[in-house]
């Protein structure tokens, strides 16, 4: 197990503070704010509240919100498509990502995992079938895993 330079850092310093982190941290952990809320805005502003305790960049803040919306458009029963279309829109992902495209990396940045996650969720039939895809394409697996599979 190891941990990012940036928390290294943080961990040592006197008087730690948020540190402005980008990473999927935030959007792998966030999954029990969509259970939990039943609107939108509840959704997102539990969401932020959860990533800026550990991931106060912006980003990192969108990553979570984005996770927390979509298991949240799940549960009110939006088609897979008005979803993935939804979440590319309200936050800006790129959504014309194909798995078949993702290069083999490891991103632990949200900017970087989201679109990945997106995909993998668009392009499978059901459960099984998207961990197993977005695990497939190796790098941050384990992370990219609970998101799809939340």
């Amino acid at each position: 197990c190891g941990f990012g330079g940036g928390f290294k850092k943080w961990v040592k310093c006197a008087n730690p503070e948020p540190y402005n982190s980008y990473g999927n941290g935030s959007a792998m952990r966030v999954s029990p704010i969509g259970w939990a809320f039943d609107t939108q805005e509840e959704v997102l502003e539990e969401a932020k509240k959860s990533a800026e305790v550990t991931h106060n960049h912006p980003e990192g803040i969108k990553g979570a919100q984005a996770v927390a919306l979509a298991i949240l458009w799940a549960r009110q029963g939006k088609s897979k498509q008005d979803i993935f279309l939804g979440i590319g829109a309200s936050f800006e992902y790129d959504i014309s990502v194909m798995v078949a495209d993702i290069p083999r990396k490891f991103d632990v940045t949200c900017q970087g995992t989201i679109p990945i996650c997106l995909a993998a969720f668009r392009e499978t039939e059901n459960f099984e079938d998207a961990i197993r895809t977005v695990v497939s394409l190796g790098g941050d697996a384990d992370t990219n895993a609970a998101i799809v599979g939340s």
